[in-house]
């Protein structure tokens, strides 16, 4: 029997949460396989990261065009793999190639693909889901989703796999691996304070989909005594301007919130520290490829309230219910809305090819407090500091309430435990078994000339309907 091949994960940074929680987690499994494993990545490990790391400083976040010479970089590429692993042939399972961050993953993949070698293309979020800047940068790639018999593409969710499958990727060269939830990291720290009622956190970095504005508006309709928190600033540039203004913004209004609890280095104390505290868990995320935010949460008891977002709830539904307190919006009045201002937002912003009719975003005089961009976000939180019983929320029943009373009915409710099994299906064994099958598929598939590109109009496509646009993606 052969050897098992190596698996050689590619990324552009491995900073923390996100896709470089998952690598860490497909790592460890890896191992557990009885495989050896490599991460090639654009930045260095953070301090502590417990795998082995190369840097590839071209496979980082870059505004620039890609190397003219790719076929180099993917030589250098291969002769560090050969460093580690000899002769023997790896499996490169690479993350987000096609999120536009860059023009050298793609090439490089597409590099890797010609000289058939064996390929993960696994894709948590996608350049064509509103991403305008990223796709751009891609538009003039000639190849972006190859195709053939040693490419294997992965999916976090059921509508992601339908929209690859209706692009022209076979369903025998397709999975839906949902990330695993872990508890260890948790568990491992040391004992603090007892559990705050009073105390609510959004884990997460606060980068622009994250929807912080709206955490700003639940501060305002929330009970005074009640503390937000949000994890970190984000880390890419890109994001900063707008985080930093909502810091003046909370300044300037007197909002007492903390938006970069893990600031000066405290990660990952101070981030644990205020997992374990806070009673309260919230997520106000517009997007996100799999959903962490809604299943960790039940690992402590902790009471989730969180924004719905159905395209990836309803993967939870199949394996039985929504546990936590979900809303569907935060609904404003249209009154508060300048709507030529926002009219004008949509014509730039939205793909010129396709035409919004705005009235589908309005509800019974009301606007969902998500759909504005930022600017007009401010002036809405300004609006519900006088006057805070006018913002009304809907529930997932479909139920119009006032949003503070809602909010506190949800915070004193009791956390409703999933059984085992529930849990189960996100659990390390669902997920070792699922890697598993993935690479002995693809340690058994033959080798040859690539057969296509999946078809990126009919991808754009599906994407790109106005009911799913959110300024917020961008």
């Amino acid at each position: 029997m052969s050897a098992l091949k190596p698996i050689v994960f590619v990324h552009y940074h491995l900073r923390t949460g996100g896709v470089s929680r998952v690598i860490d987690s497909q790592v460890d499994l890896v191992k557990s396989m009885g495989r050896q494993s490599l991460i090639l990545s654009g930045e260095a490990a953070p301090e502590g990261f417990p795998h082995r790391v190369e840097i590839i400083p071209e496979l980082a976040y870059d505004q620039t065009r890609a190397p003219s010479h790719i076929d180099l970089l993917g030589r250098r590429c291969q002769e560090v793999v050969k460093k580690h692993f000899g002769e023997q042939k790896p499996i490169w399972h690479f993350h987000n190639h096609a999120l536009g961050k860059n023009e050298t993953t793609p090439l490089l993949v597409t590099f890797l693909a010609k000289q058939q070698a064996s390929l993960v293309l696994q894709l948590h979020d996608f350049a064509e889901d509103f991403r305008i800047k990223n796709l751009r940068r891609l538009k003039h790639l000639e190849s972006l989703y190859p195709l053939g018999d040693s490419i294997y593409y992965v999916t976090l969710n059921q509508r992601d796999s339908n929209y690859l499958a209706q692009a022209g990727v076979s369903p025998s060269q397709l999975r839906r691996i949902p990330n695993q939830i872990r508890r260890k990291k948790l568990l491992s720290q040391p004992e603090t304070k007892e559990t705050k009622k009073n105390a609510l956190f959004y884990p997460v970095r606060a980068i622009r989909r994250k929807n912080i504005g709206e955490v700003l508006l639940w501060k305002v309709l929330a009970p005074r005594e009640l503390s937000f928190s949000v994890a970190q600033a984000p880390h890419n540039p890109q994001w900063l301007p707008f985080f930093e203004r909502w810091q003046e913004f909370c300044k300037e209004n007197k909002i007492s919130i903390e938006l970069n609890l893990t600031q000066s280095g405290q990660y990952p104390e101070r981030f644990y520290e205020a997992l374990r505290q806070s009673q309260h868990l919230l997520t106000t995320s517009v997007n996100e490829g799999f959903g962490l935010a809604f299943l960790e949460p039940l690992l402590d008891q902790k009471n989730l309230i969180a924004r719905n977002i159905p395209s990836i709830t309803k993967d939870f539904e199949e394996n039985g219910k929504l546990y936590g307190n979900y809303y569907q919006s935060l609904l404003i009045p249209l009154e508060w809305v300048d709507l030529s201002q926002l009219r004008q937002a949509v014509q730039v912003h939205f793909p010129l090819t396709q035409q919004g009719d705005l009235s589908t975003w309005f509800f019974r005089d009301h606007i969902d407090f998500a759909r504005l961009p930022e600017s007009l976000q401010e002036s809405v939180i300004l609006q519900a500091l006088k006057d805070p019983l006018k913002v009304q929320v809907l529930t997932r029943d479909g139920q119009l309430q006032p949003a503070s009373q809602w909010f506190q009915a949800v915070l004193q409710a009791t956390p409703e435990t999933p059984p085992d099994s529930y849990l189960q299906t996100w659990g390390e064994r669902r997920s070792q078994q699922a890697l598993h099958e993935l690479y002995t598929s693809l340690e058994n598939s033959p080798h040859g000339p690539l057969t296509g590109e999946l078809n990126r109009k009919s991808l754009l496509e599906s994407f790109q309907s106005f009911s799913e646009f959110f300024f917020l993606k961008q």
